[in-house]
């Protein structure tokens, strides 16, 4: 719980952190797990003097962010990103006015949701986009009854799902200013939907081409846009509908009502050509239809701790703050947060520090501020890599100092102790060194693993394979005349597949000349060329491109007791580009 101010990122694992009406966050967080942050007071993602992302909002897993303050992200550093399952529901007041993405929050597939029942102002490109293919069970930005979207940006669109899988639905008001805005758009299998009210433009506003619903022209016949609330036209040249692509439903069951004086502006912008359908459609249509498909999410029931003041004493009320963490920066300074009457049980500090010191000890004071603060030797490291020591100063205030272990102490597996002991002596603070600070002894096994390269094995694989399928096709080559013999296969045949989706070119030639009547000597060459989608498995490599050329040389003597002596000489030259994967952390 924070009463105070938090510099630092918050790290979340699970839990629930809780700012109160007078806290003031000055970053964002990084949630997953089960983690719930619930903002009653001031939440600031970070600021444009910062580097990228320093501040930006993660909400991963299946955890929660519940505004029910105030939420700023004013600068071009920092986003919000939805992951997996998690959720970002606003009942309080979010002003938004810039972004370092294409959205102010962004959805990067699974089954995320941001639902809106509070009030929102953004003036940056747009309020929410799809990032990225969401998953079976679809994702959801769903504006409800009390949600207000106020949105001002020239030639943009306020909600933007571009992706499959994704359901936009406004239960609400959404208010849109800007020449050239969107309110709704989507493309793939979008599916928007109207039962609140859309407002384009204002009495008399100078803006003009602006568009209540859009269907983009990759959308599939299963897309939907279906009005069945009210779409208000106050601009120019403007439309409640507009179909870019020639498949999907356009519904208009509710009302489309264009204000006194404006001109130039209609139910579709494609004009008849496209049919809408609908009790008000167009082509004489009148029937009510709905096309929307999908069951909407729960609203999610903020899970928080309640801070009790109780007194400075040590028979007062304890405050719980299992699942916080402190946030450590790459400048050396750390979070903090200010509370009375706590236990350090279930505190973890995390390791963003390392990236900017290669120092194997390093302390932070004060990261947790108060009286009556008890076990602050309980703090863990939420990495393995690195030991926390909690303690109380003098003032009753929580310091706590981070030392790195050796991995070699750290590691069970006797394969990667090769690997750890090189790392101990060369240890800095690069990326590579960074993100070895995981989180369990079994997740820095698997990363030594991949580091040593032991099970990067399939390029060579492969190469052997590529050897092999030469000899078959020189064997099996035709021949042409004059003792030459001539094979090729291209991509696309199934004799020219190998692994992790590569292809190969391959060309085969044997010349055989005849020494004597008994003796016979043939010359082989062949090159391939190869393409591949690269490494498909976290430690493994894979084939990027490149050739192989083979050379062969074969003699062969024959006797009158119908024996072969056989000789057989063989150089294979491999240029494979390849990439190899590492995935852990």
């Amino acid at each position: 719980n924070n009463s105070g101010s938090v510099t630092g990122r918050m790290m979340s694992a699970g839990g629930v952190f809780n700012n109160q009406t007078d806290g003031a966050i000055m970053r964002g967080a990084a949630l997953t797990g089960t983690a719930v942050a619930n903002n009653e007071g001031t939440w600031n993602l970070g600021s444009s003097s910062e580097g990228n992302n320093t501040g930006m909002l993660e909400v991963n897993n299946n955890s929660a962010f519940n505004n029910r303050g105030e939420f700023i992200l004013d600068n071009d550093k920092n986003a919000v990103h939805i992951n997996q399952s998690g959720t970002l529901y606003n009942t309080g007041h979010m002003n938004i006015s810039n972004s370092s993405h294409n959205g102010a929050v962004n959805m990067w597939g699974g089954n995320g949701r941001f639902i809106n029942d509070g009030t929102i102002d953004v003036s940056a490109k747009s309020l929410v986009v799809s990032a990225n293919n969401a998953g079976d069970q679809n994702a959801f930005f769903w504006n409800q009854d009390n949600g207000v979207i106020n949105f001002d940006h020239d030639s943009a669109s306020a909600v933007k799902v571009t992706h499959s899988n994704f359901i936009a639905q406004n239960d609400g008001i959404m208010n849109i200013s800007g020449t050239g805005a969107v309110a709704m758009e989507g493309d793939k299998n979008a599916q928007l939907v109207n039962n609140g009210t859309i407002n384009l433009g204002t009495a008399g506003t100078t803006d003009t081409g602006m568009i209540g619903m859009q269907l983009d022209a990759n959308a599939t016949a299963d897309a939907v846009i279906e009005n069945n609330g009210t779409i208000n036209i106050f601009a120019n040249d403007s439309f409640a509908f507009s179909v870019l692509g020639t498949v999907g439903h356009v519904v208009n069951n509710g009302t489309v009502v264009i204000a006194d004086g404006v001109t130039g502006s209609g139910l579709i912008k494609q004009g008849d050509s496209i049919n809408v359908e609908g009790m008000n459609g167009n082509n004489g249509n009148s029937s009510e239809v709905h096309y929307g498909d999908y069951t909407l999410p729960d609203v999610p029931k903020p899970n928080t701790v309640s801070v009790t003041s109780g007194s400075d004493e040590a028979g007062g009320s304890m405050n719980n703050l299992n699942g916080y963490v402190v946030g450590t920066n790459v400048n050396g300074s750390a979070g903090k947060l200010k509370v009375n009457n706590a236990s350090m049980n279930g505190v973890e500090i995390n390791t963003g520090f390392t990236a900017g010191t290669a120092d194997t000890t390093v302390s932070f004071d004060n990261v947790v501020e108060g009286s009556n603060l008890t076990d602050a030797d309980a703090i863990t490291s939420t990495s393995v890599v690195w030991t926390a020591k909690g303690s109380t100063d003098a003032s009753g205030n929580v310091d706590v100092t981070m030392s790195k272990n050796a991995y070699t102490d750290v590691a069970t597996d006797a394969s990667v102790n090769d690997i750890a002991k090189a790392l101990d002596a060369g240890y800095t603070n690069n990326e590579l060194f960074t993100s070895l600070n995981v989180g369990t002894t079994a997740e820095l096994n698997s990363a030594l693993k991949q580091v040593s390269g032991s099970q990067a094995t399939t390029v060579f694989r492969e190469a052997r394979v590529l050897s092999n399928r030469f000899s078959m096709l020189a064997d099996a080559a035709p021949k042409v005349g004059n003792g030459l013999a001539f094979n090729v296969v291209a991509k696309g045949d199934p004799r020219a597949e190998l692994g992790n989706n590569t292809e190969y070119d391959m060309l085969a030639l044997r010349k055989t000349i005849d020494l004597s009547e008994s003796q016979t000597m043939s010359l082989e060459y062949g090159i391939a060329r190869l393409d591949g989608d690269g490494a498909q498995k976290a430690g493994d490599n894979g084939v990027t491109g490149g050739y192989s050329q083979f050379f062969g040389l074969k003699h062969q003597m024959s006797f009158d007791n119908g024996m072969n002596w056989n000789n057989a000489l063989r150089y294979d030259v491999h240029n494979l580009d390849s990439s190899r994967s590492i995935a852990f952390g």
